[in-house]
């Protein structure tokens, strides 16, 4: 009894480190507990938490399966399984162990488990194309839930938002995702001048002072700024609170709309912050301006680089010799937001590369300059690392070439030519099957059939489309050039 009771201090105290964020703490006792206790299946599952807490997923998936073989009773083993198999990006995997904690969970356990077991699965379909899946099970683990313990799935709520929005029912999409603000998963602001009483959310009242605040990334932001003028329409003064990067581009896109660089900054004690009658985050306008196909507006593009420094950019681009000149990135994402997925490495990129064409790297990540350098492609890092600059490339180019990232938005936001390649299961912006991308009429997307596959179908369609874009750039060139010689019908027309 006194070695038990000393197992269970230490459990306590490491799970109290845990779920205090302590993780080398927690780490050095579960594993002290560990080596006391070798065969022991709670403490191969609590040291699991800390690995895949770490990152470290393989170690966690190993000590999990261990735990499970000792007791498969341990319904924790099978979501947490599923959960590192998912971020590892082994879809299979995780869908088996999600399974099987759903079946083992129908035996005996109480209808909470049930239902838990049901939002893991669910959860797993997101932005895998299958956004159908998402809800079922969502909904199911709703349905056994006790209403008094819903609380306990409010983030399958977002789950469901994002399924929604994948199926494009934005009214319903939106609507979720809006109110997600309010279950504290997505940030929110108060602007009242005693830093108390909450700023009423925006509900659509007109000709009111309002504040609108940036959220999520860059791209999202620039993505959702496509409403920022309708907002302003209906309202008496809007103040935009931007992401820092973004600033001029706003400010010179936007010039009845009142920017600031202070989305990032702990204080909200904006100029005029006491006329602030209403506040709404960038991502809720759509909810009033986005509720079907036909309110996403056919734009030619509603941000603006600065028209010197795109002078400046297409002489350097002359420079380099005739064009067309098309900006690439070859890699999107973070281990989290499945950098596996949505980044393609530039060997599969030859057989675009050796058409004819002036290639320059658009692409953010470190190294890229030296990896272009290997493929003969142009980097300019200020034209890269200043989004300022960087739009200013971008509108300087005939074409962009991208793999699922930011460049996709801003090139969309400019209305620039854009050719996107897209993996199977992309995130709900992106839609889940077509070329088109709603967001963005100047945008055609190239997808991965199934998931897995490579990317040599995809290259040999964008390859052919390439060939389409080329005859029309020189067919365009060439009435130019006939529309300004003096010795043409067109130029003597002119004079």
């Amino acid at each position: 009894m006194e070695i038990a009771g000393t197992r269970i201090e230490v459990l306590k105290k490491a799970g109290d480190f845990l779920r205090l964020g302590q993780i080398t703490e927690a780490e050095e006792l579960y594993q002290s507990a560990y080596n006391s206790y070798p065969e022991d299946p709670v403490i191969m599952h609590c040291l699991g938490l800390v690995y895949a807490q770490k990152g470290y997923n393989g170690m966690a998936a190993t000590l999990f399966l261990r735990s499970k073989e000792y007791d498969p009773s341990v319904m924790d083993n099978y979501f947490n399984l599923g959960t590192v198999k998912q971020r590892e990006g082994f879809f299979e995997e995780a869908e088996h162990y999600f399974q099987e904690g759903v079946r083992i969970s129908e035996l005996d356990a109480p209808v909470t488990i049930q239902a838990a077991a049901y939002a893991a699965l669910g959860g797993l379909y997101i932005n895998e194309g299958q956004p159908e899946k998402c809800l079922e099970y969502s909904t199911r683990a709703f349905q056994l839930m006790p209403a008094e313990h819903h609380k306990a799935l409010e983030w399958v709520k977002f789950n469901m938002a994002l399924a929604y929005l994948e199926m494009g029912n934005w009214r319903k999409g939106f609507r979720e995702y809006h109110d997600a603000v309010k279950r504290r998963q997505r940030q929110n602001r108060n602007y009242s001048t005693d830093g108390q009483t909450p700023t009423p959310t925006w509900a659509h009242q007109k000709n009111k002072f309002v504040a609108v605040f940036g959220e999520q990334g860059v791209g999202d932001e620039v993505m959702f700024a496509s409403c920022l003028q309708e907002f302003a329409d209906d309202s008496k003064h809007v103040l935009f609170e931007c992401h820092p990067r973004l600033i001029n581009i706003f400010s010179r896109s936007f010039p009845d709309i009142e920017c600031y660089p202070t989305r990032k900054q702990n204080t909200r004690m904006l100029p005029q912050t006491d006329k602030i009658e209403y506040c709404i985050p960038i991502g809720s306008l759509p909810i009033f301006y986005r509720k079907t196909n036909v309110d996403f507006p056919n734009h030619s593009g509603y941000l603006k680089a600065d028209s010197e420094r795109v002078l400046y950019y297409r002489e350097r681009l002359a420079e380099l010799g005739p064009g067309p000149y098309v900006g690439i990135a070859w890699e999107g994402g973070t281990k989290s937001t499945r950098y596996d997925l949505r980044s393609i490495p530039l060997k599969w990129w030859e057989s675009l590369l050796q058409k004819e064409g002036r290639f320059v790297s658009i692409n953010y990540f470190p190294g890229s300059k030296e990896t272009a350098a290997k493929h003969g492609i142009i980097h300019w890092p200020k034209a890269v690392d200043d989004l300022d600059e960087q739009f200013a490339l971008i509108e300087a180019c005939d074409l962009i070439v991208s793999v699922n990232q930011s460049l996709v938005h801003f090139a969309g936001s400019l209305g620039k030519k854009a050719f996107v390649l897209t993996p199977y299961g992309a995130a709900w912006r992106y839609g889940i099957k077509g070329q088109k991308m709603i967001w963005y009429p100047s945008i055609t997307q190239f997808r991965q059939a199934n998931r897995g596959d490579g990317w040599g179908n995809v290259m040999i369609e964008l390859c052919r489309e390439y060939d389409t874009f080329l005859h029309g750039y020189h067919e365009s060139n060439h009435n130019r050039a006939r529309a300004i010689s003096p010795g043409s019908e067109e130029g003597a027309g002119d004079r």
